[in-house]
């Protein structure tokens, strides 16, 4: 079994962040923030030293995608995990019923799932497109 530090990613609090100058600051850190910090990476790997700064609510929750996790599967992600590490945003957001915030490192990203049905085949006859 692999052990982690718990220091695996490195992480300040406010008050020792506003003594610093940052040429970015990233407000959280779920698909969209994770995503602005590798494309940011990449286009200034070769310009010298960058400060980018990451604001996030959450704490350090796991250390990756939450089925990478080896007793997790799909259902006790969702069914004890994720009822666990977030909060249900329907009462305040009723457009969104079964929404939930999770407020951790990688945000809503450590429980992301989605699934792809294929088209029934009858159906395909109706499209205005070839089914090819």
């Amino acid at each position: 079994m692999v052990k982690y530090k718990n220091n695996w990613i490195p992480t300040k609090t406010l008050e020792e962040m506003s003594g610093t100058n940052y040429d970015v600051l990233i407000v959280g850190t779920g698909p969209g923030g994770g995503a602005t910090l590798q494309r940011l990476c990449e286009l200034w790997k070769n310009q010298g030293a960058k400060k980018i700064g990451i604001l996030e609510m959450g704490d350090k929750l796991f250390h990756s995608h939450s089925l990478n996790i080896p007793t997790q599967n799909v259902n006790t992600a969702r069914d004890e995990l994720l009822p666990g590490n977030s909060t249900a945003v329907g009462e305040r957001l009723p457009q969104f019923s079964g929404a939930r915030m999770v407020y951790a490192l990688g945000g809503r990203s450590l429980f992301w799932n989605a699934a792809t049905p294929r088209p029934i085949r009858s159906e395909l006859g109706k499209w205005p497109i070839h089914p090819r």
